[in-house]
């Protein structure tokens, strides 16, 4: 069975995508059971072009890649050290990204999925996202 997902963004744009069930089986089996998910989409700028969402899931560290292509969806893995509780990143590449956090500089994006879209779509929702702040994001099992 494919793992056929819709991204969606509160003020424009709409992908199709899926998760990748042999490269990342629990993280991709979480996400699809968990669907549909809202949260608040808010840009990565640290780290290129990119937005997350902050979600509640405790996500695997399977299929850890540092070269990121457009399109791609993954967590960034939790902070060793960092004190309270962390929520689990989920994280789409709307063009170039080198996930960083501001504690360790470099780290891997657990990759656990790829969305379908142009260059210019993804970048034009990124930049939006960086230039106008947050919105809503929701991710949907396709129909």
């Amino acid at each position: 069975m494919t793992m056929t997902i819709v991204v969606e963004f509160e003020k424009g744009g709409r992908f199709t995508g899926e998760l990748f069930e042999k490269e990342a089986p629990g993280n991709s089996k979480m996400i699809w059971d968990a669907l549909p998910f809202e949260g608040q989409a808010c840009h990565v700028i640290w780290s290129g072009h990119g937005v997350m969402v902050k979600t509640p899931f405790k996500p695997a560290e399977e299929n850890p890649l540092t070269v990121i292509q457009q399109g791609m969806i993954g967590f960034l893995p939790h902070i060793p050290g960092l004190p309270g509780p962390q929520e689990a990143e989920l994280t789409f590449a709307m063009g170039y990204l080198r996930p960083r956090n501001p504690y360790t500089g470099d780290c891997p994006l657990h990759v656990v999925g790829r969305i379908n879209g142009t260059f210019e779509e993804l970048r034009a929702v990124s930049r939006r996202i960086q230039r106008q702040g947050m919105e809503k994001i929701l991710i949907k099992r396709a129909t």
